[in-house]
């Protein structure tokens, strides 16, 4: 670009060619955070294509620190609830403002689950897809200690066989 704008939207090919616009599951090898976190949100239920490892554990990495923030603060308002209760008394006897806090800290957390939870299930089942696996694989979350498994299989390289869940025409773009 002539104005020496970065332009958000492409990426080198593999050739080292001119920038490409690239949709939504076509997989951005190396997307660098923000890129994989928008295309996170621009492919919220495009369950067709594939997505690359670092567009999957950088989201992954997000969604952890995100997690990881509403714990803490979770457990800090209800440190403060709780330190709020004389000795030997039940809740009713807490002040509405500490439970308050931590019902306003509860659906924050659920909808931010909520408002997450399509996308990431899309967004796993692209990475499978570009590991030459089926979307269904995902269901091993469901199954405790199992549930590793899925962990192993998103972190495996691209597989040749995956393309053959390469879209015929892509939606948005990145």
């Amino acid at each position: 670009m002539s104005d020496g704008a970065r332009p958000t939207t492409t990426r080198p090919d593999r050739t080292g060619g001119p920038a490409a616009a690239l949709p939504i599951g076509v997989p951005w090898y190396g997307a660098p955070l923000p890129v994989a976190v928008r295309r996170f949100w621009r492919g919220y239920v495009v369950l067709r294509g594939r997505a690359s490892r670092s567009e999957c554990w950088w989201w992954l990495l997000v969604a952890a620190l995100v997690g990881l923030v509403f714990g803490i603060v979770a457990g800090i308002v209800f440190g403060v609830t709780v330190a709020t209760l004389p000795s030997g008394t039940t809740t009713s006897g807490v002040p509405d403002g500490p439970v308050i806090a931590i019902v306003v800290v509860v659906a924050v957390s659920a909808v931010w689950g909520l408002a997450t939870l399509l996308p990431t299930i899309a967004l796993g089942v692209r990475r499978l897809h570009d590991t030459g696996r089926s979307g269904w694989w995902l269901l091993l979350d469901l199954v405790p200690v199992v549930n590793l498994v899925l962990l192993v299989l998103l972190a495996l390289p691209t597989a040749p066989r995956g393309d053959r869940y390469d879209l015929e025409a892509g939606p948005a773009t990145a």
